[in-house]
């Protein structure tokens, strides 16, 4: 659906999808007396692994053009290229 927005709108200066709906992360309760620690979940964009633990998180890697796009796998990689990442994917433009 078009919503009005521009590809250039879904996109921060750090290259970080603002609106992805598999990327998120939390901090610690302000109540925990302790320092604020953010979590990012991770998913692979070909098969939907992921998750937040830090095991999961080092292991998906960014795809190495557009920093934008996580796969858990070359294989998963491979296959969502083929399958229309090819035609999205962009290297980022500095600021």
């Amino acid at each position: 659906s078009d919503d009005g927005k521009k590809a250039d709108d879904l996109w921060d200066s750090s290259f970080t999808c603002k609106e992805n709906p598999f990327a998120s992360s939390s901090k610690g309760s302000p109540d925990s007396g302790k320092k604020e620690k953010e979590t990012e979940t991770r998913i692979c964009a070909w098969c939907r692994k992921g998750g937040t633990d830090e095991e999961t998180v080092k292991k998906l890697k960014l795809c190495s053009r557009c920093q934008a796009t996580y796969y858990c796998s070359p294989e998963c990689q491979s296959k969502d290229w083929i399958n229309g990442h090819s035609k999205t994917c962009r290297q980022p433009t500095s600021m």
